[in-house]
């Protein structure tokens, strides 16, 4: 996790927290969702009042890395699911859904 500062619009400077893609990979859902929503609104906040480019597009990335954790965990719970789903329905038939010659 690395902080830098950012200019405030009423004067001083603010930290920025900018975490590392291992870091991201741990966070809760919810700490994962705080983090984008965050994010998001800094790069809003940073367009309107024209602070530094670079500052901005060292935010989009991070919100690129935290919107690929979010899409990523999104596609693993869909799998889950679907594979729960097709488990649950091959118990209830009494066995897996296939025969041991169509394995191969």
């Amino acid at each position: 996790m690395r902080i830098t500062k950012e200019k405030s619009p009423r004067g001083g400077t603010v930290p920025v927290t900018v975490i590392s893609s291992d870091d991201i990979s741990i966070l809760s859902d919810d700490e994962l969702g705080n983090k984008f929503s965050a994010i998001k609104r800094r790069i809003d906040q940073g367009r309107k009042k024209n602070i530094g480019l670079e500052l901005i597009r060292g935010l989009e990335v991070e919100f690129c890395y935290l919107h690929r954790e979010i899409s990523i965990r999104a596609n693993r719970r869909r799998a889950h699911d679907a594979f729960a789903d097709r488990d649950r329905s091959s118990r209830s038939r009494g066995g897996r859904g296939y025969s041991r010659h169509e394995r191969g």
